[in-house]
């Protein structure tokens, strides 16, 4: 093998892994383009706040929920599960699309002890 057809070789591998690269990052723009992140928001909101800490205790966890296919239409219904140490705390509600972010419009809370 020639200096030149190694050069060749190395460029084809070059090009080839670059244009891999580059589809699995455009997939992965358009499988999280529409997904909301509101859900984080309320998250982060609920950790900090001594109401949540009374009911719940420490935070351990979450999990959400909802359904893909309302992602197309402007209301998108969810449900957010929050776990602490002494209980858990389940939002349910539904949010507004606004342009391309979601805003939550109404929130309603149950509270349970383990």
């Amino acid at each position: 093998m020639t200096l030149k057809s190694l050069m060749q070789f190395l460029g084809l591998v070059s090009l080839a892994w670059l244009g891999v690269y580059g589809l699995s990052e455009l997939g992965y723009y358009f499988i999280l383009k529409d997904v909301p992140v509101f859900h984080g928001e309320i998250v982060e909101a609920a950790k900090k706040s001594s109401v949540v800490t009374e009911k719940i205790g420490p935070y351990q966890g979450y999990s959400y929920e909802y359904n893909e296919k309302d992602l197309i239409k402007d209301t998108l219904a969810y449900r957010v599960d929050l776990r602490g140490t002494d209980g858990w705390m389940k939002l349910t509600g539904y949010a507004l699309k606004k342009g391309t972010s979601w805003t939550p419009a109404q929130i309603d809370t149950l509270y349970s002890e383990d």
